[in-house]
C-alpha cells in the first residue's frame, strides 16, 4: 500500500488532509454522511471547491480497531480507486490515507 495522503480528524468527526499522488494535488474533507439511510456510505468525499470525489464506510479490524474504507473516484480517472484512511501510530488525530489495489 502507498501513502498518498495525510488527513487531520476534527472535533465533528470530519477528517481534512491533502491527496497527493504523481499527478493529483487536491485539498480534500471526509465528511460525516449525516442523516444517511441504512444502506448508504457512512462519509462522502468532497474537494476544496466542494467537487464530489468519493465515498467512505467505517469499517472494524481486529487488529487496528478501525478505519475507513474509500472509493475515490473521478471523471480523469481510468477507473476508482480504492483506499484506507488509517491512524498515524506517531500522532494522536492524525491520519494516513493508503491506496491499495
Amino acid at each position: 500500500m502507498a501513502l498518498i495522503g495525510t488527513f487531520l480528524r476534527g472535533s465533528d468527526g470530519s477528517f481534512t488532509g491533502t491527496v497527493r499522488t504523481a499527478t493529483l494535488l487536491l485539498s480534500v474533507e471526509i465528511r460525516l454522511n449525516l442523516g444517511r439511510r441504512p444502506t448508504s456510505p457512512d462519509y462522502r468525499v468532497v474537494t476544496a471547491s466542494g467537487a464530489a470525489f468519493g465515498f467512505g464506510w467505517h469499517t472494524p479490524h481486529p487488529r487496528l480497531g478501525w478505519f475507513v474504507r474509500l472509493i475515490l473516484d473521478d471523471v480523469t480517472f481510468p477507473r476508482a480507486v480504492q483506499a484506507s484512511l488509517v491512524a498515524d501510530p506517531v500522532g494522536q488525530d492524525r491520519f494516513q490515507l493508503l491506496w491499495s489495489r
